[in-house]
């Protein structure tokens, strides 16, 4: 229940139901309040400076079950959550938080919100864990805190978390981590186009985001190694897919004006947006993809065929047995040194047009897909033979 003083009414954060109370329940509330306040909120703080995750959420559900909340004790839960992984239920934290929220203490809840989504993203790149925060769940906190207090912030949530992503360099270890860092990048842009419409917004959520991608490309490039070489590529490309977004938006923009855009937002909130939600995720895909293969994999021109994917090497010691696994088949006994085998096809590039060209026929107008790769289980197992033995009877103390 959210009391309100000037009017002595309560509102009840989950029904919405409003109810009038008089000056003394009011001072008997407040009165509770402060002194469970008093009681909780040095422990609680001093277990959340501490990292003791479980004495914090011990607390916080103790003074839950006493019926008073504040915005402080919600956003140290979620911090909380967050730091083990648990974004669905640190976004749901964060979101409570609102509620108990005023001007005065915005700043502060904001800094904190800020820097558990961007530790967990640093987290899930180091850690190669899946995205911790579910994106649904974060572009509905977005939308809640503006809601609430877009008068007072100087940028949008999105707008200002993809320019902060890009302070990450310093944090991310290593080629692979920043690899997933990109990846990050492109599916809360994609993700943030199709759950906002505005076009006004998706602007400048592309100007925050190529500022980021810029940076990690920087960073790659003053690094040694083809793995960093990899990454720079990746950055250009993805820099090159953001500008392009930026353009055909702009261009629509100057076509439609303020106003048009508005009417564009209204239409597609109002309507069956599936078909825009499945386009959009192809696109993320072939972005995705794009990307990671510094911007070979798109079809090429120049009487170029498809790409084949890179080989994929697997190191087993002297003595490796490999074996189907459905059949039990023995399909290689690998017993010396740089024995190599094949277990597997990749898949085939396709052929483009000019591959069936001749005299005669000089441009023909069509081509061959590429082919999938084989997919096989198999069983690997380990000869090994002892350096020695104990011989005795049973039960003679060999062991």
């Amino acid at each position: 229940m959210m009391l309100d003083t000037e009017d002595e009414t309560g509102e009840c954060i989950l029904c919405k139901k409003r109810s009038r109370f008089t000056r003394e329940e009011i001072d008997a509330a407040e009165s509770r309040r402060d002194g469970l306040s008093e009681r909780y909120l040095g422990p609680i703080q001093q277990a959340f400076n501490d990292n003791d995750f479980e004495t914090v959420t011990s607390l916080c559900e103790e003074v839950g079950r006493e019926g008073v909340s504040s915005w402080y004790i919600w956003t140290v839960a979620g911090v909380c959550d967050a730091r083990q992984g648990k974004g669905d239920q640190a976004m749901d934290a964060f979101g409570l938080a609102t509620e108990f929220l005023d001007e005065e203490s915005f700043d502060e809840f904001y800094d904190m919100v800020m820097d558990a989504v961007l530790d967990t993203f640093v987290a899930d790149c180091n850690e190669e864990r899946d995205f911790s925060i579910p994106l649904s769940d974060l572009m509905n906190l977005s939308s809640t805190i503006e809601e609430r207090f877009y008068e007072i912030m100087d940028i949008g949530f999105p707008q200002d978390l993809f320019i902060r992503i890009g302070m990450l360099v310093d944090e991310i270890r290593d080629p692979k981590a920043f690899a997933r860092l990109l990846t990050l990048m492109i599916y809360y842009m994609f993700g943030f186009v199709t759950e906002n419409v505005y076009i006004p917004d998706h602007l400048e959520a592309f100007e925050s985001m190529s500022s980021s991608v810029e940076s990690v490309g920087n960073y790659a490039k003053e690094m040694e190694g083809q793995a960093w070489k990899d990454i720079a590529a990746r950055s250009a490309v993805l820099m090159e897919c953001i500008s392009m977004l930026h353009a055909r938006e702009s261009a629509i923009m100057n076509e439609v004006g303020e106003k048009g855009a508005e009417n564009i937002s209204m239409y597609w909130c109002g309507n069956d947006t599936d078909d825009l939600v499945d386009a959009a995720g192809d696109a993320l895909v072939c972005c995705l993809r794009y990307s990671e293969s510094g911007g070979r994999n798109k079809g090429m021109g120049k009487k170029m065929y498809g790409k084949r994917g890179e080989d994929l090497v697997i190191g087993v010691p002297i003595g490796t047995v490999v074996k189907d696994a459905q059949t039990g088949d023995i399909i290689a006994d690998l017993t010396e040194e740089g024995q190599k085998i094949t277990v597997a096809r990749g898949g085939k590039g396709g052929l483009g047009n000019m591959h069936y060209a001749n005299s005669v026929r000089q441009a023909p107008q069509f081509a061959t897909p590429g082919a999938p790769g084989e997919e096989r289980e198999l069983a690997i197992e380990l000869k090994l033979i002892a350096d020695c033995g104990l011989v005795g009877f049973p039960n003679a103390g060999k062991s």
